[in-house]
């Protein structure tokens, strides 16, 4: 395992599949998604509108009292992200490098997620 990597023990259980919620306005542009554990951490892949895995974008490697902090890939560009289980679900947000073009200021990109089911794409991703 990686220095500086958490044992799965102490991680919050956010391994599984998450589909985005219903009702709920997301600035980050993710409907699906499927997390589970990787070399370093945990990875999150996109899951796509047929149920199909798609490409990972999400890695998490530390885990600071139970938000998991590590970078999420939106739209080819990576970025700060965090991810923290909640009584309602699991938040993920992203931070992007650049501000918005027309306000000049960095909003976050979340989004909130209600848990599907079990990890289908595979025990393990790299």
């Amino acid at each position: 395992s990686t220095a500086g990597a958490a044992p799965a023990a102490d991680w919050p259980r956010v391994t599984g599949r998450w589909q985005a919620k219903v009702g709920v306005q997301h600035t980050l542009p993710v409907r699906a998604i499927e997390i589970a554990r990787c070399a370093d951490g945990l990875c999150g892949r996109i899951v796509e509108a047929d149920g199909s895995c798609g490409p990972v974008v999400l890695r998490l490697t530390q885990n600071r009292t139970g938000t998991l902090l590590g970078t999420i890939t939106v739209g080819g560009i990576a970025m700060p992200a965090y991810a923290a289980l909640q009584a309602e679900g699991l938040l993920v947000g992203g931070h992007p490098p650049d501000p918005n073009r027309a306000s000049r200021v960095v909003l976050p990109l979340v989004a909130e997620f209600d848990r599907q089911g079990p990890v289908r794409c595979g025990a393990r991703v790299g």
